[in-house]
């Protein structure tokens, strides 16, 4: 339920703001496609740019922080702290 009203939120705050918000996911056709980013995760040609991780529970203060044009990368709001490390 949650993922939707974030989905419903970032529409909304798309249309009246400067940001575009856009759920980001990934289809692959088999798992060599896994393969094929893991080597090259692994080597070092893609880099993920991420600028800060937030909480679930800290989702407004992610939103803001967009907002406010402080993003230079992704901001990724996780269900757990293990990914903030």
């Amino acid at each position: 339920m949650q993922i939707i009203q974030m989905t419903l939120l970032g529409r909304l705050l798309s249309q009246f703001g400067s940001k575009r918000f856009q759920q980001m996911g990934t289809k692959t056709n088999s798992p060599k496609d896994w393969l094929a980013i893991q080597e090259l995760l692994a080597e070092g040609k893609l880099m993920p740019i991420i600028d800060r991780c937030y909480l679930l529970s800290e989702t407004p203060k992610a939103f803001r922080y967009i907002l406010d044009e402080h993003a230079k990368g992704k901001v990724v709001i996780s269900m757990t702290s293990r990914h903030l490390e």
